[in-house]
């Protein structure tokens, strides 16, 4: 964290409940640093309410480098233009929400937005009192005192450090126009959300409605761009009411494949009385047994149900605790508003995108293997196209990510390509991968070239692209190990193939030697370490409820050394 942030200590309580928001003043330290003058930039707007360059890659940034303790060795970028396109969606639903928010007058004052962060700190103690409680660690109604000792036991500060912290970091947060702009697009959904939820109608009958399940049969249809199901759907219900069975009409027209040995008619569904509490599915509600629906879209397609039954599931133990089962279903009938309003809002003509390359990286995390393949190949040829535009011509910040989408895409595309045209991609794809090494070393992506390399019999390539991955291993934990041992393998494939330079031959083997003599320094280290730890420990012995600390992984492949 920079200058002015608060990392909260919160890996067992949700007491950080603006993490990610203004804990997260600053991105990492190179980037920062590289950013500091640079004005923030919109890369979108919904409602005429911005989402910032800043925002989101600082939220990527964060968001790598927690996830980086589990894969140290670093992502594919398969998997991290997924995770940064999952990323951009739920930044762009939270200013959709806040768009929502101010149109449904929800207060979102500064001291609003204070009186949420302070509630949302005692959930998150009285959460922690609790779970302390139940494990004998507290006696149970515990003292201010001696929750602040437990609390400090296993996080390192009290609550009342942490309040003060919260407190100093979101007063500061608010005065700072950007940081305040993250803050309103996220606490803005939180407000909103609790905002429904006291209109929800939470009687006990709706309650228990919700625990209604239907078992019906069902004519679908499936999404397609060649068919106009709406209209099949008003076919298929006007030939009905005009008295054809329900389970020929399966057979006949439902897409739903039938069960080995038995016919389309034998299927059986059931709806939940959660999905009845859906505006989709409203109409089903008041069916009784032998009736059927209108047509009913929902995302996958349209459906036509016959009901058969409906049961009621509702928990034995409602009536003892009903509180618990009502704030439940508030939240969930909140939650399921809310993001029906964002759905229709994020396919709208409100969203006004201002950065081609970051809106690239969005539509790939759209994308659906779903997707008819003509429309989806045709999708992401599109996207890949302004993936190498952005890394080619945007701007320095758009360059990374323009690299990610390119490759990305490439890569999607060949998984259900032809032989041939896999071929005519290859020299798009080491264009791609070439883009993407400028801006991060993967030994991975460097196979790709070394390969293309061996397959052209393109010695001085082959050669360099070794040397290069050689040059920027340094990383000597398990994982790292397992990349020198695969390089090794890979030397001694193009040994064997006389496709080494001579030169970089020697270089390569000096970049090995070089590994190998830091690696010995690098457990020397670790060994020191913690024959100190434990001395230390012996020294000072560790409290019974403290939180255990593991040593951060060994520095990833990225500086040449």
């Amino acid at each position: 964290m920079g200058k002015g942030c608060v990392a909260f200590v919160s890996v067992g309580m949700a007491m950080v409940f603006l993490a990610g928001v203004v804990g997260q003043c600053t991105r990492g330290a190179g980037v920062a640093e590289q950013q500091n003058n640079v004005p923030a930039r919109t890369v979108a707007t919904i409602s005429g309410k911005p989402l910032s360059d800043e925002v989101v890659l600082r939220t990527l940034d964060t968001q790598k480098a927690q996830m980086a303790q589990y894969m140290p060795s670093g992502f594919p970028p398969e998997q991290e233009a997924g995770m940064a396109g999952q990323t951009i969606n739920t930044l762009l639903r939270q200013v959709a929400s806040r768009a929502i928010a101010e149109k449904e007058k929800v207060d979102l004052s500064d001291a609003a937005i204070t009186k949420h962060a302070a509630e949302q700190l005692d959930k998150a103690v009285k959460t922690e009192v609790d779970k302390l409680i139940s494990e004998k660690k507290l006696k149970p109604n515990p003292s201010a005192a001696d929750v602040d000792k437990a609390i400090k036991a296993s996080f390192g500060q009290t609550v009342t450090e942490v309040r003060t912290a919260q407190t100093k970091n979101l007063e500061e947060s608010l005065k700072d126009p950007a940081r305040k702009e993250t803050l309103l697009n996220s606490v803005a959904e939180q407000l909103l959300l609790a905002s429904y939820a006291e209109k929800v109608d939470a009687s006990p009958a709706a309650i228990k409605r919700s625990y209604d399940v239907i078992s019906a049969k069902r004519i679908f249809l499936i999404n397609s761009a060649a068919t106009d199901i709406a209209a099949q759907a008003t076919k298929i219900a006007g030939e009905l009411k005009g008295g054809l069975k329900f389970e020929e009409a399966m057979n006949k027209y439902s897409q739903e494949p039938a069960q080995p040995g038995k016919t389309v008619s034998d299927n059986l569904t059931s709806v939940s009385g959660q999905q009845l509490t859906q505006e989709a599915y409203a109409p089903l509600a008041s069916l009784k047994a032998g009736e059927v629906s209108p047509p009913i879209r929902t995302p996958e397609g349209i459906s036509i149900y016959k009901v058969l039954s409906v049961k009621n599931e509702a928990p034995a133990d409602f009536e003892k605790k009903k509180a618990d089962y009502e704030k439940t279903f508030r939240e969930t009938q909140a939650r399921q508003k809310l993001d029906a309003q964002v759905d229709e809002l994020l396919k709208s003509g409100e969203v006004r995108w201002q950065n081609k390359t970051i809106e690239a990286l969005y539509d790939l995390g759209q994308l659906s293997f779903a997707t008819d393949a003509t429309q989806r190949n045709a999708k992401l040829k599109k996207i890949a196209a302004a993936g190498k535009e952005g890394a080619e011509k945007g701007e320095a910040a758009d360059i990374k990510i323009g690299a990610l989408v390119y490759y990305a895409a490439l890569n999607q595309l060949s998984m259900t390509a032809s032989a041939t045209e896999r071929a005519e991609l290859a020299p798009q794809i080491a264009d791609a991968v070439t883009k993407l090494l400028q801006t991060t070393e993967d030994f991975k992506l460097r196979v790709k070239l070394i390969d293309a390399a061996i397959e052209a019999k393109n010695a001085a390539e082959a050669t360099d692209n070794l040397f290069k991955s050689a040059q920027y291993n340094s990383d000597y934990s398990a994982a790292g190990q397992a990349v020198y041992g695969e390089m090794q393998a890979k030397f001694k494939e193009l040994k064997d193939k006389k496709l080494l330079v001579a030169e970089g031959e020697k270089q390569i083997e000096a970049e090995f030697q070089r590994w190998r003599k830091e690696k010995v320094a690098y457990e020397k280290a670790e060994a020191e370490a913690k024959a100190a730890a434990e001395a230390e420990a012996k020294k000072n012995p560790a409290p019974a409820t403290g939180a255990s600390k593991s040593p951060a992984p060994a520095a990833g492949n990225g500086t040449p050394k």
